[in-house]
């Protein structure tokens, strides 16, 4: 057994997940704000912030990429040191992690926010089935709602979506490298990849369903199981990224902020949802390989000194800031009872990031910490 000491820590990745959880809140909290400015008859802008407050996916997409890295970076990590996977031991830490919270949100969704909803009068119709998202299917269900359903009613649960897809990737990941020899690794990285794309470029037409379906999205931890793959196993691509020099660092980054700002503006083609997301996550990989192994101080994110103490929270961040949406909506309505502007409503999201943060904090230190010590417990190597 590999002793514990081993440690493996990316100091600017908390950050990077708190950015990528960024998006996610603006779409669902900051958003209406923004539609209330008067920004019709400025198309370019209206596009520029629709992409920055209304575009959780590219936060999803950037949590994908960081799993499909820092999952593969471990159990090869464990392979290399141990000289194969304990994959009991994976899945127990992945549950441990995972399920409690998740379990929690998912009892107050379907059972306890109901009757919440009863004693104050309020009536929401959803489509949802919730057996979909006791077994982690979650994401299937929403394609059913957002094509069928004219009402959802569920955001406290949709957003399980991305956690259902990231575990079903964990049940199959480990097999994988316990049935494959290591010579095959990275080509079945690249077939998934492959896969991801042939199955966007059949569904373009089908926004919902190359969004939420497993198929479409599973590129992006394909990806990001690349650079972990290259990482470990390739000195030329950790010396490129080694001695990465500050100029095109910073062209690169420029590019492609670029591209995610303006690219749906001005490239015209009816396949531009299916095959930008993998421009976007080959950003997403050179900037995570950037802030692991870059040794110029340039653009690290661990200068974010806010965001990097909060990543640690993203998870429950994510899954609870629809129930901090829910409170402090609540109390707002009740201490405010005006007209809806602009900002009565940045004042109002603030307001439910500030309770998010709360009770994402007592979350994980009273209820996620105590998961997280049985973990460890059936860790090879810990993990910062």
């Amino acid at each position: 057994m590999i002793e514990k000491q081993n440690k493996i820590f990316f100091p600017n990745l908390d950050a990077l997940r708190f950015i990528a959880f960024s998006f996610v809140f603006f779409e669902h909290i900051l958003w209406g704000a923004f539609k209330q400015l008067p920004l019709h008859d400025k198309p370019l802008l209206e596009h520029i912030l629709y992409t920055l407050f209304c575009n959780g996916g590219l936060g999803v997409s950037i949590f994908f990429v960081l799993s499909g890295f820092l999952i593969t970076y471990l159990i090869l990590f464990e392979i290399e040191l141990n000289g194969k996977i304990d994959v009991k031991a994976f899945y127990i830490r992945r549950f441990l992690r995972i399920w409690p919270l998740y379990y929690a949100v998912l009892i107050f969704v379907f059972f306890l926010y109901p009757f919440v909803q009863h004693q104050l009068n309020i009536y929401q119709v959803s489509c949802a089935q919730p057996i979909y998202y006791f077994i982690f299917l979650s994401n299937f269900d929403l394609i059913n709602i957002s094509n069928n359903c004219l009402s959802q009613g569920t955001m406290q649960a949709g957003v399980t979506w991305s956690v259902a897809i990231e575990e079903q990737f964990y049940f199959v990941w480990p097999l994988l490298f316990w049935l494959l020899p290591k010579y095959l690794y990275k080509y079945a990285f690249y077939f998934i990849l492959l896969i991801a794309l042939v199955f966007r470029i059949a569904n373009y037409d089908d926004t919902a369903y190359i969004y939420f379906h497993t198929l479409g999205v599973v590129g992006d931890l394909a990806l990001g199981a690349l650079v972990a793959y290259y990482s470990l196993n390739s000195i030329t691509f950790k010396l490129f990224f080694e001695n990465l020099r500050p100029k095109i660092i910073y062209a690169v980054y420029l590019l492609g902020i670029i591209f995610l700002l303006l690219g749906e503006y001005y490239i015209k083609t009816p396949y531009y949802i299916a095959l930008s997301r993998f421009a976007n996550i080959l950003f997403f990989g050179f900037v995570i390989a950037h802030q692991n192994f870059s040794k110029t101080d340039t653009l690290k994110l661990s200068h974010l000194k806010f965001f990097t103490k909060w990543g640690k929270y993203t998870y429950g961040l994510y899954l609870l800031h629809p129930i901090g949406s829910i409170i402090g909506t609540f109390f707002f309505k009740k201490a405010y009872t005006g007209d809806d502007s602009f900002l009565i409503s940045l004042i109002e999201g603030f307001i439910i990031f500030m309770i998010t943060l709360g009770i994402s904090y007592i979350s994980f230190h009273f209820f996620e910490s105590y998961f997280l010590k049985l973990k460890k417990r059936f860790s090879y190597i810990t993990k910062d």
